[in-house]
Order: C-alpha cells, then structure tokens, then sequence
C-alpha cells in the first residue's frame, strides 16, 4: 500500500510554515515566526522541505493549507502555492478552515473536551467559534472585540487562544462559578498536518481551479 503523503502550509497569521506528514507521522516542518514574511519566503520554504526530504509534487498524495480566517495576504499566498502545487487537482487539495486546525490539534493529543478557540486579527478583534470535543464546529464563526468574547465565555470553558501577543487580562479573571481555562496554541504546518490527515481519510478534498480562501474581512495590509 503507498505511503499517504501531505505537504501542509500554514500562512493565516503571523507564522510562516511547511510541514511534510507521511502516514499521519511528521517527517519535517520549517517555520519562520516573522510577520509580513510570507511573499518573501514561503515558496522557498516548501521548495527546501522538498528537496530535502527528496520528495516531487508527484510523490505528493495532497497538498493542505489553511483556509482561513486570517490575514489576508498571507491566506492569498498560501493558496496561490498550493493551488499551484495541485494544478488539476493531482495531488489533492485539502482546505482546512483555520479554527478548526487549532481546536484539532489540541483535542487530537488531550483529553477531549468541547473549546472556544480565540484567534487574533487586528486591534482588539478577533475570531471566535465554538466546538465539540471532537474538534467539529458547533456554531458559527464571530468576529467581535475582546470585550464582547469576554462577554460570551462561560465559566470553566477551555479557551484555545492563538496569535495574541498580549493575553488579554479578562480572559483569566475569575467568573461566577468558576474560571476560564487558558491554552495559548501558536499554529503551525506540522500542527496543520494532524486536521490534514483526518480531512484526507474522509475524502475531503476541494476544487484546485475553484478554491478561495475564507476571508472574512476586506483586504488588510496586515499580515
């Protein structure tokens, strides 16, 4: 039986990241935690992963990215890559929503549990969505300040935040009833990888040709 192989890309924040998985097992994963890197340094990243490990585009079982939300910028290069990567839809694309990453690959490793995953935008907003203990989306995906998150949390709820310099304080202040739990995940390829291989053993692949990143917001020079 051939090995299941996946390239990963994560480029929705600030990371810049590959990641090459064979049979759900991390072979290798480059990363550059550099913000506005992405069009500088993503291409050569997948390019050295590669070579290195010795592996073409025809060796590839599917090409995964991070769908989104996130910056925009960095969501458009990562697909214009992997979209390239799968020209034809040989190897598959996988799109993987970016919330969804991050609550899977803390549920993959940990006592399963259901989370509310917080991830940074710009300013004092982000992202925020709701899921089961099997890392499956229970509502939709909000795009609100700290404060109004803060709002929305209940006492003793595992929080999976990402990308925040700064933990917001209310974020650990004490509720009625008990306090929030906090787990800071900083996103990256390899992290991708786990959510890829689940997408990929289901058949959930998406249209090379027809792809678009979930965005969220206009464009924003931030990435």
């Amino acid at each position: 039986m051939n090995n299941t192989t996946i390239l990963s890309i994560e480029s929705s924040g600030s990371n810049c990241s590959a990641a090459i998985s064979q049979d759900y097992i991390l072979l290798a994963e480059y990363s550059i935690f550099k913000p506005n890197f992405h069009d500088k340094i993503l291409a050569e990243l997948v390019r050295r992963l590669m070579d290195d490990l010795s592996i073409t585009v025809d060796s590839l079982s599917a090409v995964a990215v991070s769908s989104g939300p996130g910056s925009f910028t960095g969501l458009r290069i990562g697909a214009a890559i992997a979209k390239g990567l799968t020209y034809r839809n040989s190897p598959k694309l996988i799109a993987v929503p970016t919330l969804e990453a991050i609550a899977y690959s803390f549920q993959e490793k940990s006592n399963s549990r259901p989370c509310t995953v917080v991830s940074a935008s710009h300013k004092d907003l982000a992202y925020e969505q709701e899921f089961n203990a099997q890392a499956e989306p229970i509502g939709e995906i909000k795009f609100l300040t700290y404060n109004e998150i803060s709002e929305l949390i209940e006492p003793e709820t595992l929080i999976l935040v990402s990308g925040l310099k700064e933990i917001p304080q209310f974020f650990s202040m004490e509720k009625s009833g008990g306090t929030p739990v906090l787990r800071v995940i900083n996103l990256t390829a390899g992290l991708l990888s786990k959510a890829a291989n689940k997408y990929f053993k289901s058949s959930r692949f998406v249209d090379s040709e027809t792809f678009v990143p979930n965005y969220q917001q206009e464009f924003s020079l931030k990435c």
